[in-house]
């Protein structure tokens, strides 16, 4: 999958972005975890601290009534017994006592003979006057209870009865939750709680046996909800809660809880004791710490407190600090911007350097200035890396350029008839194309730029006739009709040698069978001198110097049908190949054969050629049947010159093979056009040429140059051994009827003319005597 392709400013911000986030994130989560660790850590302190208060306090009233019995028990008036319709002798005590500790509920005496006194305070905690229906002035009442009747008086401050009632009673000391333990002990009881027998609260009994009677301090536990209340702030929560009766007794709430809030008593069961547990509440998450009290068995002090009461200023914090890295955040993005300019400003210079080393533009490759250590590097390593394979590529052009020039010198090397072609035809070439992208007038509009191009052009120029290569030398060199790897004139002539031998045979017979000397001598120089004759024509037409007519091609075939009488086995010394094509001619001898023929072992035929692939490459020269025809009346009958149909397609088939050759080699992409520049040489403006018969449209001004400068070497070239040099006159004077032709470009010979590449050319190469006046002007007149 193809990855999207984002800026490196767009990647350092999203960088810094992302950092940022996970920063704030991190930073978020980490304030939070110990904004909760502090906040758990602080709520546990302050909850212990509670619970030693509370225990501590409970030890207070714990001791406090403990002193109290200890000081009673040294008092003589609490052995007296109680006695009915009187107060009891500790009567002033008592009510000294319940007026000074709001939370004791009552006091009571019980002697030996199960009479009890008990003392009530209406301003102490949990005894409602509605109770006991109590006189509007009343304070205390005092409650004597003998035999099973229990009087009750009702006082004021002063001690003034101000009422009186008595009713039957079953309160007895025997059915009071402490007697049967304090019977059996010296020393204070303290009995589990209970609701207590007035009051209906829950509290709890201290007894103590003093003498024959029993003293007892009844304490409502709720008393301690206006303590919790006090001791804490509203938000905080506390319980006095007795797991052995389920019930909590005391609350520093004002809504009076009698039950556990729902879950706390797993939280119990799970003993859970002595550190913050998390605690949710309808709803509402809480901090919890339960400590096991001493006062009482199975007491619990459970203290808790919402968190979010606890984590509001740590979150207020947090929100703040919040709020202060977004501030930098924002304020920090000019400068992220600012730093991924500075940062991408480096790379886009090193991108601009790297696409002049795809460009190939070395020399121009520069280090980079940076303050960036690594960029610096980098800038270093690609101005050396650049310098390096400029050097590798000049070696590689270099060793390239030796390479083709080696080719075209072997191709020029390969027959005298091309001289230096191939090396000349590249200088006129580039002059040519030089004129024309400085020319001002007639290519105005024509720009070759880029040493690239030019390279492509050159290498073009010099490889144009690399085809040749796969020439034959002898088609290539052909200076005769009857050439092959030899001239076959001399094969020729050696059967007119037979044939004048057999006449001078048949001389000699008829003087031996007795006829005239002169007759048979005169038939024998008539013979000789017709067989020299027609020996001669063949010679003549061999060369093929001038245009073969009908009555010389009759002339061939008459002397063709001459016979000549062959002794020897012509399949003898012979190459498979050779022996092949002889398979079908007669074996039997003597053999009579014609003086010149055209036989099937003169025909080779053409093998393996793909003609759908000649079609699809453009290719439309016409191809001979046969790869040659060595016939030989089929060759001294060719009309012009000499080379037959066969010989003059492989001649052209050279343009073909140099295409194919280059386009086999995988040239750079800068390269591309070489098989173009090399294979176009041929081609005509109106789609005569070959081998793809281009015409004008499809012909660039490159193109056109190279057929300019390939014909005007051709002409102008003294070094070819089959004809005889022209002068710059005649060479350019036959270039402008091939104007006239529209063969080569009107406006690039004209060029080739005033731009003065021709003389140029011709006083570097030609020979003096062939540098002779041209009339420009009148060349140029009469192809306008």
């Amino acid at each position: 999958m193809k990855l999207p392709k984002i800026s490196i400013s767009t990647n350092i911000m999203m960088a810094f972005g992302l950092f940022f986030i996970l920063f704030a994130s991190l930073f978020i989560y980490l304030s939070y975890y110990y904004a909760d660790k502090l906040a758990r850590e602080a709520t546990q302190n302050n909850f212990r601290q509670l619970s030693r208060s509370i225990k501590s306090h409970l030890d207070e009233n714990y001791d406090e009534i403990k002193n109290i019995m200890g000081i009673l028990s040294l008092d003589s008036k609490s052995s007296y017994p109680v006695e009915a319709d009187r107060l009891h002798p500790l009567y002033p005590v008592m009510k000294y006592l319940l007026k000074e500790h709001s939370y004791l509920n009552k006091m009571y005496v019980a002697d030996k003979h199960n009479n009890m006194f008990t003392l009530i305070a209406f301003k102490s905690e949990g005894v409602s006057k509605q109770l006991f229906h109590v006189p509007k002035a009343a304070h205390y009442l005092a409650i004597v209870t003998i035999k099973g009747m229990t009087h009750y008086l009702f006082l004021d401050n002063n001690d003034v009865i101000l009422a009186k009632r008595t009713a039957p009673s079953d309160v007895t000391p025997q059915t009071q939750p402490w007697y049967a333990e304090v019977q059996q002990r010296d020393t204070m009881v303290f009995t589990q709680p209970y609701i207590l027998t007035y009051s209906k609260r829950l509290g709890v009994s201290f007894t103590k046996k003093i003498g024959h009677n029993i003293f007892g301090i009844d304490m409502n536990l709720e008393s301690f909800n206006n303590y919790l209340a006090h001791l804490t702030s509203k938000n905080i929560r506390i319980l006095l809660y007795n797991d052995a009766l389920k019930s909590v007794y005391a609350s520093s709430s004002s809504l009076q809880l009698k039950k556990l809030p729902q879950g706390l008593q797993a939280i119990i069961d799970s003993k859970r004791f002595d550190t913050i547990v998390d605690f949710e509440l309808q709803g509402r998450k809480y901090y919890l710490l339960i400590t096991p009290s001493s006062f009482m068995k199975h007491d619990l002090i459970i203290s808790y407190v919402p968190q979010k009461v606890i984590l509001q200023p740590y979150i207020k914090r947090i929100e703040e600090m919040s709020v202060y890295i977004m501030a930098i955040i924002i304020l920090s993005i000019p400068f992220i911007i600012l730093f991924s300019r500075l940062l991408r400003k480096p790379i886009i210079k090193l991108i601009g350097e790297n696409e002049r080393i795809q460009k190939r533009r070395f020399d121009e490759v520069k280090r980079i200035d940076t303050f960036i250590k690594e960029f610096d590097e980098l800038s270093q390593s690609q101005y050396e890396m650049a310098h390096e394979i400029r050097a590798y590529q000049k070696s590689q052009e270099e060793l390239l350029n030796s390479i083709i020039k080696l080719i075209a010198e072997a191709i020029d090397a390969k027959s005298l008839y091309t001289g230096e072609h191939c090396k000349r035809v590249p200088e006129i070439a580039k002059m040519l194309l030089d004129k024309a992208n400085e020319d001002e007038t007639l290519f105005k509009d024509f720009h070759f730029e880029g040493a690239d191009n030019y390279r492509a052009f050159e290498i073009g120029s010099w490889l144009h006739d690399c085809g040749k290569l796969t020439t034959p030398e002898y088609v290539m060199d052909k200076s005769t009709k009857l050439e092959t790897l030899y001239n076959r004139i001399h094969e020729i002539r050696t059967r007119f040698e037979v044939l004048l031998r057999d006449a001078k045979i048949h001389e000699y017979e008829v003087i031996l069978a007795g006829g005239e000397r002169e007759k048979a001598n005169a038939a024998y120089e008539a013979m000789k001198k017709e067989l020299m004759e027609e020996f001669a024509l063949i010679a003549k037409v061999n060369i093929g110097a001038e245009s073969m007519d009908t009555t010389e091609k009759a002339k061939i075939q008459k002397i063709a049908s001459r016979e000549w009488v062959r002794n020897f086995d012509n399949t003898l010394g012979l190459s498979q190949e050779e022996l092949e094509r002889l398979r079908e001619e007669s074996i039997t001898l003597p053999q009579r054969e014609k003086l010149l023929d055209d036989k099937a072992s003169h025909i080779i035929k053409r093998r393996n050629f793909d003609y759908e692939a000649y079609k699809r490459e453009g290719f439309k020269l016409e191809v001979p049947e046969y790869e040659y025809n060595l016939g030989e009346i089929y060759n001294l009958c060719v009309e012009r010159g000499t080379l037959n149909a066969e010989e003059r397609y492989k001649i052209q088939e050279h343009v073909i093979m140099t295409i194919k050759m280059l386009e086999q080699i995988p040239f750079p992409k800068e390269l591309q056009n070489v098989p173009k520049y090399a294979g176009t040489h041929h081609e005509t403006l109106i789609g005569t040429g070959y081998p793809r018969k281009l015409t004008q449209e499809e012909l660039s001004i490159p193109e056109r140059i190279m057929a300019v400068a390939d014909i005007f070497e051709a002409l102008t070239a003294s070094d070819r051994p089959y004809k005889k040099a022209k002068t710059l006159w005649e060479s350019l004077h036959i270039m402008s009827f091939m104007v006239k032709d529209k063969h080569i470009d009107k406006d690039i010979f004209i060029l080739f003319l005033r731009s003065g590449v021709y003389l140029a050319y011709a006083q570097a190469h030609l020979r003096e005597e062939q540098i002779d006046r041209v009339d420009i002007d009148k060349l140029i007149k009469e192809i306008s």
